[in-house]
């Protein structure tokens, strides 16, 4: 089963590195947050702090996992919510239509047959809770969250209930 996840894992990271790296949006808003507090030793000190907790690994791990990903594939930024809006765009497979919605905190997928919704999930992010959850049938699973007591990792949940725990290295 490890193998399977490790499987898994790999191909998101393909995949979100076929053609374009993205934007990195997400670290990108934590380090102008960070740059925008004023003072260059409150900076500083907070800069140390996001390193230490790891607030840059983890963002840069969603990023390159998740949101750059998304962001290829429907040519917007997943996190428009940030700018308090709300995009929708369209995705055509040569089987399948899906129509992505951001904003507000949430990516909402939506698989269409014409008007017709086929399945959805819905994907929150809480960067109190340091996690992203998705919502699908009725249930709210935790998809992705820093482990307490180990701010260097991160523990990625496979929909069998099987995580991987991944070590942000620098």
């Amino acid at each position: 089963m490890k193998q399977i996840v490790t499987f898994v894992l790999a191909g998101l990271l393909f995949l979100s590195l076929t053609g374009c790296y993205g934007t990195f949006t997400l670290t990108r808003k934590v380090y102008d947050w960070n740059g925008k507090l004023g003072d260059d030793a409150v900076e500083t000190a907070v800069f140390w702090a996001c390193v230490l907790l790891p607030v840059y690994e983890s963002s840069l791990v969603l990023d390159v996992v998740f949101l750059n990903t998304l962001e290829y594939w429907t040519g917007e930024n997943p996190l428009a919510y940030l700018e308090d809006s709300i995009t929708t765009q369209m995705v055509e497979t040569p089987d399948h239509t899906y129509r992505v919605t951001s904003g507000e905190g949430r990516i909402l997928i939506e698989e269409l047959n014409g008007d017709d919704i086929l399945n959805s999930a819905e994907f929150h992010c809480d960067p109190i809770a340091g996690n992203w959850t998705m919502e699908h049938d009725g249930r709210t699973t935790t998809i992705a969250e820093i482990l307490p007591g180990d701010p260097e990792r991160v523990r990625i949940y496979s929909p069998d209930g099987l995580w991987q725990d991944v070590t942000l290295e620098n």
